[in-house]
């Protein structure tokens, strides 16, 4: 198969991705919504600064793209702090 490794390379996204429910609703049972999001996101920033070193992308930006780019985080701690809190009350496997 010539593009066999982007198909494993999608099998094993959807399995962690499927995986991130019930690993985050135990997770959310030992800790409050707000350290959880609060590390992720810690994580999230000390993983994607060699990234960054790494492929040498330059880190400036317009006013406009701060705008939207504040837009966009506040938007994604909504969602991550309300993930972590509906989990602590609804379940992680059921739709």
């Amino acid at each position: 198969m010539k593009h066999g490794y982007l198909y494993f390379s999608l099998i094993i996204a959807m399995f962690l991705w499927g995986m991130s429910w019930p690993t985050s609703k135990i997770l959310s049972s030992y800790a409050s919504a707000e350290f959880v999001v609060l590390w992720r996101f810690f994580f999230v920033i000390i993983g994607s600064l060699p990234v960054l070193l790494f492929l040498k992308i330059s880190l400036k930006l317009s006013k406009d793209a701060l705008k939207w780019l504040f837009i966009a985080g506040s938007l994604n701690a909504l969602y991550a702090f309300s993930f972590f809190l509906a989990l602590r009350y609804g379940t992680a496997g059921k739709g």
